[in-house]
């Protein structure tokens, strides 16, 4: 009798109750985001603090309010320029598509577009930064640029995790349109955006050399999941 030696797929160990656990967990870092971002200039600090606080959650590492607020302080540290020039650039854009709006100002209607595409870039580049801030440290603002242009490297590497991300703002800020007090919870959803591009990101199938395909982050020849030989 002849014996398959192919063995079954691995089944997946996440149950109900950790849906319900990383739901509600999205829940409460919408309200840790919106608050941690009140000063309007720490929002990409807000955002890189529940990007961080999700993923702990997700390993199974601690997520209590004080690593949330430790985390928040050293993103602030780090981007709180970038913070500065997002509030800049939206006060600039937002002039502009009013002037274009107005009529006074020939092609209007390009300006306005420009304007909203300018802002859109700009948003899915600041949740980018926010996702490379653990990666890439934190400090003055040469690493505060180096963040930024982190940011803009991963966008450029993933398009179409950039494109989700787009998605994602355009889904939220249709959610604060219907329904004013859901922005307590958009906050959690973009950072859940962003931690599930990246782990998109990360499984992607890449070809290796030799042409063995595999998967990013793990090397040839070592099936996904399988310890590495210094754990």
């Amino acid at each position: 009798m002849t014996t398959s030696t192919h063995a079954p797929p691995p089944r997946s160990t996440r149950t109900f109750a950790d849906t319900f656990a990383l739901l509600a967990e999205c829940l409460l870092v919408g309200i840790y985001v919106l608050v941690a971002s009140l000063p309007v200039v720490t929002l990409p600090a807000a955002l890189a603090a529940g990007t961080a606080h999700l993923r702990r959650h997700l390993a199974g590492r601690g997520t209590d309010i004080g690593r949330f607020a430790r985390d928040w302080w050293d993103a602030v540290r780090a981007l709180w320029l970038l913070g500065v020039a997002g509030v800049v650039l939206a006060a600039v854009l937002g002039v502009n598509a009013q002037i274009a709006a107005s009529g006074m100002l020939p092609g209007g209607a390009a300006v306005r577009g420009a304007s909203l595409a300018a802002g859109a870039v700009a948003a899915v580049v600041v949740l980018r930064t926010a996702g490379a801030w653990p990666r890439l440290g934190d400090g003055a603002w040469g690493t505060a640029r180096g963040l930024v242009a982190g940011g803009m490297r991963d966008a450029g590497k993933d398009p179409a995790g950039s494109l989700l991300l787009l998605v994602a703002l355009g889904l939220c800020g249709l959610l604060v349109w219907m329904l004013t007090p859901l922005i307590a919870v958009v906050g959690g959803l973009l950072c859940l955006a962003v931690v599930a591009v990246e782990a998109r990101a990360g499984t992607r199938p890449r070809r290796a050399a030799g042409g063995e395909t595999t998967r990013t982050g793990v090397p040839a020849g070592r099936p996904p999941g399988s310890a590495s030989p210094e754990a």
